[in-house]
């Protein structure tokens, strides 16, 4: 990590240079059009697209066009993308470019992808072909290149350290390490000491990942591991402000106040109101359940209030609904609602 001074932290990935280095991570089916427009409200940091696969990409299929929309607040904005073959992920990386993406990403730490046999975390099995499709995509485009990867695919192969050696031969341009194997998909702690192996062994930038939920434990982590930055995922969904509070932080800022729930049910009208006007109110309803999961999860009422939503039949209707909670709640938020209210 450079520093352009004592206070303000900067992260250069190849040719493109962040403003700090938290980033958000791709999560399908949340880091949508709305939701990258709600974090722009908070923060300056690199976020992504949701993953899209190569081949549907290289297709136009109607589901990947639509994954990868964006304006031009968004940026920075990178792209990850998902798949086994060298050729398609060549093809693809260039439409990626082509777009005009700040940065494109290899998908090698999930630990599962519906309807993909070898894809994801799976893929650290084959260390050759790791290698041939980050070739592949920096033959392909002058954009960044990076990967996110696990530690290996069990505890009886971990090679992490070696699949990041294997992105930085090849011209990748940095990698981000999630601290858990791919069969341990999410149970179990991330491994800080596997995550700082991997920083020591490559000389391009290394991002760590997994249970980082707080600005102190960000700290606490990169100064234990060393890394140049940090990618933070469910976490923020919900409390997009968590992400400018780990920057801040960082930078020795004083934390501001968080949202007051006033302040929080203007986010939710607005990420509605943004979904409705994208994906029209069929899309709204079909994403419903998710995007009210963001928000107010341990507030009082909030399974009523929730299904209510549901069974709501207008745009119309709903805002009302959210007005309602918003008015009956505001008495028990005294001044400032605690972060927890979120989670």
């Amino acid at each position: 990590m450079k520093s352009e001074d004592s206070h303000q932290h900067v992260l250069k990935i190849g040719r493109l240079s962040l403003p700090g280095p938290v980033i958000v991570c791709p999560i399908a089916g949340y880091t949508d059009y709305a939701y990258r427009s709600i974090l722009r409200r908070y923060t300056q940091a690199l976020m992504f697209a949701e993953m899209v696969s190569v081949s549907g990409l290289i297709r136009d299929g109607r589901g990947s066009l639509f994954r990868i929309r964006k304006s031009p607040d968004h940026h920075p904005l990178g792209i990850q993308l998902f798949g086994c073959e060298p050729k398609l992920f060549y093809e693809a990386a260039r439409k990626v470019e082509e777009a005009g993406f700040d940065l494109v990403d290899v998908n090698l730490g999930c630990p599962k992808i519906p309807g993909e046999q070898l894809a994801g975390s799976r893929l650290l099995r084959f260390p050759k072909l790791v290698g041939e499709i980050i070739a592949a995509m920096r033959k392909a485009v002058q954009i960044p290149v990076t990967a996110k990867i696990r530690m290996g695919y069990d505890v009886d192969n971990l090679n992490g350290h070696e699949i990041a050696k294997i992105v930085e031969e090849e011209g990748g341009d940095g990698v981000t390490v999630h601290g858990r194997t791919c069969v341990q998909k999410f149970s179990g702690s991330s491994n800080w000491d596997w995550i700082g192996q991997v920083k020591s062994s490559v000389s391009i930038p290394v991002i760590g990942n997994g249970d980082l939920d707080t600005p102190q434990k960000v700290r606490q982590f990169m100064d234990y591991t060393g890394v140049d930055g940090v990618m933070i995922g469910r976490a923020a969904l919900g409390r997009p402000w968590l992400i400018r509070d780990m920057e801040d932080f960082l930078n020795g800022k004083p934390l501001l106040p968080t949202p007051s729930l006033k302040e929080m049910g203007q986010d939710l009208l607005y990420h509605l109101s943004l979904v409705k006007q994208t994906e029209g109110e069929t899309g709204l309803k079909r994403k419903m359940r998710r995007i009210l999961s963001m928000y107010f999860k341990s507030m009082e009422g909030v399974k009523e209030f929730r299904r209510k939503c549901h069974q709501a039949r207008t745009y119309e209707e709903i805002v009302k609904l959210i007005h309602q909670f918003l008015e009956k709640n505001t008495a028990h938020d005294e001044t400032r609602a605690p972060t927890h209210s979120l989670l």
